[in-house]
């Protein structure tokens, strides 16, 4: 395997900027490779099953430098603060001359390796966190990921959860959204492939503080650019009101009965039978148990009774089979099982009173279908989720920090995933509010600009 790549911010000069490559047996700043383009440097962090990213120009002068298969790779500041660590998964060459070549590298970070597991078991009764901590850490075969920062035993006590060949990154999504009962929920990996799944007033408060204040500012202070600014406040996913279509379970035994005529040889059935979860159905002419079997087209029936669907109107009808018509006057009775959705509605009465006076009362209405629902108890739970996910506002905040040389007061150390501290005189905003999204883009010489999206 090739050696892994150490991208340093803030290194020295070079000859494309101040990023350099580092060896990985020499002490932090001694650039022994070529720069990095510092104008192509893109990082994502982000919180979600996304998982971070970070795409970067190498100016290879030199044919120097070795890249291999998903090759471990590690970018920081010059105060060793880092700001992305994962693996390349994706190598582009461009040779503009025999003694230099572009490498530009997509590189991604741990969650990769939960996107490409599938994870196949059923819950019940179990905390959300012991849920989330059992996927990636028994992971069969083991997939890599710790979960020290995901205590056992938090969150509520979940009913029923079932995976069902799902990718494990995308269950873990679909469990924070479950778990968003009052608090939202939200997971990521950090730096040392460790599981973060969380709620917002767990998130570690970063000792960055953004302001429209004019500098000269306190150390930990930074000025962001206005025209980069907004604040929004978000009604348009309210539900006050949420329905959730679950899968199937079985009812109760169910007996019909019908009359003979001494003629009527078929007769239908109310509703589907559950063949395959209960059983053939058990049926009885005149007080006497029959036989009974699952007809099939073209077979000749060898039980005194069949059960079978129509093929014309999808109907399922019970018919005699080496049996007679039953006479006139004579009871035929079937008793079975046939499959009930599940089926729940929660409302959130608070955000309905508060929204009365609107033209529909203050009645938003959502619909959830999830198969995976098996349980009245599951499905009320997941109505729970959606009315806390989605009866309060969203806030969402886009703000962009003005160019600063990397390291510089600590900004190094942000990163999403912490809570951050927003002041905005203007619209007589100061609030805390969750980094969902850092995004650093390399401007010129050692200078970066931080693109944060903030949610709340």
């Amino acid at each position: 395997m090739a050696p892994p790549l150490t991208i340093m911010l803030g290194g020295g000069a070079g000859t494309k900027g101040a990023a350099r490559l580092v060896g990985p047996n020499s002490a932090l700043g001694a650039a022994i490779g070529p720069a990095v383009e510092v104008d192509s440097l893109e990082i994502d962090q982000v919180v979600s099953r996304r998982g971070s990213t970070a795409k970067l120009r190498l100016i290879d002068v030199g044919n120097q430098i070795t890249v291999g298969r998903y090759s471990p790779i590690r970018i920081s500041d010059d105060q060793n603060n880092t700001l992305f660590k994962g693996w390349v998964a994706l190598t582009h060459y461009e040779v503009p001359s025999p003694n230099e070549r572009t490498i530009d590298l997509t590189c991604v970070d741990a969650t990769v390796f939960l996107m490409s597991r599938l994870h196949n078991k059923v819950y019940q009764n179990a905390y959300v966190t012991d849920i989330a901590r059992d996927m990636v850490l028994n992971a069969n075969p083991p997939v890599g990921i710790t979960a020290n920062n995901t205590p056992p035993g938090q969150g509520y006590l979940i009913p029923y959860f079932r995976i069902s060949h799902g990718a494990i990154a995308t269950e873990l999504t679909r469990l924070a959204k479950l778990a968003s009962v009052g608090l939202v929920w939200d997971w990521y990996l950090d730096w040392n492939a460790d599981l973060h799944f969380f709620y917002a007033d767990q998130a570690p408060l970063s000792a960055v503080v953004l302001t429209d204040q004019e500098p000269p500012l306190p150390p930990g202070w930074y000025w962001y650019d206005r025209d980069s600014f907004t604040y929004e406040v978000d009604d348009t996913q309210l539900g006050t009101q949420v329905t959730v279509r679950g899968g199937t379970y079985l009812s109760n035994p169910y007996l019909q009965t019908w009359v003979g005529n001494g003629q009527q040889t078929s007769f239908p059935l109310d509703y589907p039978p559950d063949i395959q979860g209960a059983g053939l159905p058990t049926v009885t002419v005149g007080g006497v148990s029959q036989t009974v079997a699952q007809g099939q087209q073209g077979v000749t029936p060898t039980t005194q009774w069949v059960v079978s669907q129509a093929v014309d109107s999808n109907t399922w009808v019970l018919s005699v089979g080496t049996a007679s018509a039953p006479g006139s006057g004579v009871v035929i009775q079937a008793s079975y099982q046939f499959d009930l959705p599940v089926l729940v509605k929660a409302k959130n009465n608070d955000q309905v009173a508060a929204l009365t006076n609107l033209p529909n009362q203050g009645f938003f209405d959502r619909y959830v279908a999830d198969t995976t629902l098996v349980s009245s108890p599951a499905a009320h739970a997941r109505a729970l989720a959606e009315l806390g996910a989605y009866a309060q506002s969203y806030i969402n905040v886009h703000v962009e920090v003005q160019d600063v040389a990397t390291g510089a007061g600590g900004i190094g150390t942000l990163i999403a995933g912490q809570k951050l501290r927003l002041i905005n005189s203007q619209l007589g905003v100061d609030t805390t509010l969750l980094v969902v999204k850092n995004a650093i883009k390399g401007t010129h010489a050692n200078f970066y600009r931080y693109c944060l999206d903030l949610q709340g």
